[in-house]
């Protein structure tokens, strides 16, 4: 039997250690999936997502002991799961394809974002199950979530404010949902779902988010109130 799993980490800007951590992955025999890397010009530093399948014997535990011990690995969260009868496999779209898909949801007007809402409400559960066993604390388990997403592309994420089970604050920056668009109220909907999904589940109730600032809407940034 095998297992996908995903690590995500954050390193020295020096394309040499992305190569390191890449090679020290096959030296392992694992099947490398796709990967994912990503820069800001105004950091020192590479965020980068790694997906591959390894063989149910092999730990994925022991794969990050060695490469936090030979490399400048900071972050590092792992997640896996195990492949049954169909292998997962990771799909990638240009930026235009995903604008093309939002926007004809959104041009169904209230009921394709409705539909948004929810398939991100789905896809929040589900990885809050996937990943409830990374840590026993619960801003641990949202902070890993965000920076997964990050790591995917989605945006640029950080809690502003975190009181178990009852309240969080996040910003997102470049939210992938709400680039390049313009209206006169919060567009997010697939993120804003997937956040109530995510902490609805972690939280053992349901979890009511607000998008209060929104960059479709001329704000610097997005921003995501959670009761």
């Amino acid at each position: 039997m095998q297992k996908i799993a995903i690590v995500n980490f954050e390193l020295n800007k020096r394309a040499i250690y992305v190569l390191k951590s890449f090679i020290k992955l096959l030296e392992h025999r694992v099947k490398i999936l796709s990967f994912v890397v990503q820069a800001h010009p105004d950091k020192n530093s590479i965020n980068a997502t790694f997906f591959f399948l390894i063989d149910s014997n092999l730990k994925p535990e022991d794969l990050l002991v060695e490469l936090k011990k030979q490399f400048q690995i900071k972050n590092l969260k792992i997640q896996s799961m195990l492949v049954t009868r169909r292998q997962q496999r990771s799909i990638f779209f240009t930026l235009n394809d995903l604008y093309y898909l939002l926007g004809a949801l959104r041009s169904l007007g209230e009921g394709g974002s409705t539909i948004l809402y929810y398939m991100g409400v789905k896809a929040g559960k589900s990885l809050a199950e996937k990943m409830q066993a990374s840590s026993k604390e619960e801003e641990k388990e949202l902070e890993n979530m965000l920076l997964y997403n990050q790591n995917l592309g989605h945006g640029i994420f950080s809690i502003e404010t975190y009181i178990n089970k009852t309240y969080c604050r996040i910003k997102a920056q470049e939210l992938l949902e709400c680039a390049g668009v313009k209206s006169s109220r919060p567009n997010s909907q697939l993120f804003r779902g997937m956040l109530a999904g995510f902490l609805s589940k972690l939280w053992n109730r349901e979890a009511i988010v607000r998008e209060i600032m929104c960059i479709a809407m001329g704000d610097p940034y997005c921003e995501f109130e959670v009761k």
